[in-house]
């Protein structure tokens, strides 16, 4: 693929064909000299049990490495990546011409590839109002709880899901429809590991939401993206339900002011204790021993 949009994503495999007799130990990460109006995430490597083959041109073999990324571009114009450079680590095998036996030494061997160039396209009509930046081919789903009724001190939470290939990491939360009629108290995003990295997977977003006078129904959400293989934007919108809100009725106790306690009362509640005979206290025999007794001990 020798063209993107701005901001779509595109998947990058880059492969080494290394001599089989070169026997390599370690793969490294190609690292590129120079970007220049794209990004890419760092390469994931080959290993022993992945993404390591064996190929045989010309009757030569030779141990395949693969190593894959997402390149995004970033606007309309001229684009480059790398030229890439990889270290690797090979232990060539050798034979002693004196005593005839394959003997081998470790050695770092750099390899230098060209660099990718792209041309970024500019989009074919003007982006609506409603385009955030999302480049790809997307789905958007809403879970909202199956209430019929609501009241206008309550909230609800809503799960906006986000599916589709392209450039899902750069993804910001789908715009609320119903802004007259719910109020947004929050909106957060789940967070993402290594999948964020991939070209495929969702990307999920949380909305606590309380309803406003007027509500009828629950709230809508609108995403649009570009879809480049269409070659247009496309606007969706979440699907609704009816739903009434209840006005809670105030309810209280009125709280009296604090009144003044007559002088009079005041002797019913404190009074003097009279006719009372109370006991000796009784000292216990450690309390009877000498103070100097410690320093006998």
């Amino acid at each position: 693929k020798t063209s993107l949009y701005p901001g779509e994503s595109t998947k990058v495999e880059y492969k080494i064909y290394l001599p089989a007799n070169l026997n390599p130990q370690g793969w490294g990460l190609p690292k590129p000299d120079k970007t220049f109006n794209c990004t890419a995430w760092r390469f994931s490597p080959p290993t022993s049990n992945r993404d390591v083959g064996q190929a045989t041109i010309d009757n030569k073999r030779y141990v395949v490495g693969s190593y894959t990324t997402v390149l995004s571009s970033i606007k309309s114009g001229d684009a480059s990546f790398g030229p890439l450079t990889t270290e690797l680590i090979i232990a060539p095998s050798r034979v002693n011409s004196r005593f005839g036996y394959n003997r081998t030494q470790t050695a770092e061997m750099p390899i230098t590839s060209d660099n990718l160039t792209l041309d970024i396209l500019p989009f074919p009509s003007t982006p609506p109002a409603e385009f955030k930046g999302a480049v790809g081919q997307f789905t958007i789903e809403a879970n909202l709880p199956a209430n019929e009724s609501i009241s206008l001190n309550d909230s609800i939470t809503a799960t906006v899901t986000i599916e589709g290939t392209g450039n899902l990491p750069n993804i910001v939360a789908p715009v609320l429809e119903d802004s007259a009629t719910w109020k947004v108290i929050d909106v957060s995003r789940v967070q993402q590991g290594d999948e964020r990295k991939e070209l495929s997977g969702q990307s999920q977003f949380t909305y606590i939401l309380q309803p406003q006078r007027g509500a009828n129904a629950l709230p809508r959400f609108t995403f649009a993206h570009f879809d480049p293989v269409a070659e247009e934007f496309v606007i969706n919108t979440t699907a609704t339900s009816a739903i009434s809100v209840t006005v809670p009725e105030v309810t209280g106790s009125a709280v009296l002011p604090a009144t003044a306690v007559p002088l009079e009362s005041m002797q019913d509640i404190l009074g003097p204790l009279s006719d009372v005979s109370l006991t000796k206290p009784v000292t216990s025999r450690i309390a009877q021993l000498p103070v100097w007794i410690w320093q006998s001990i």
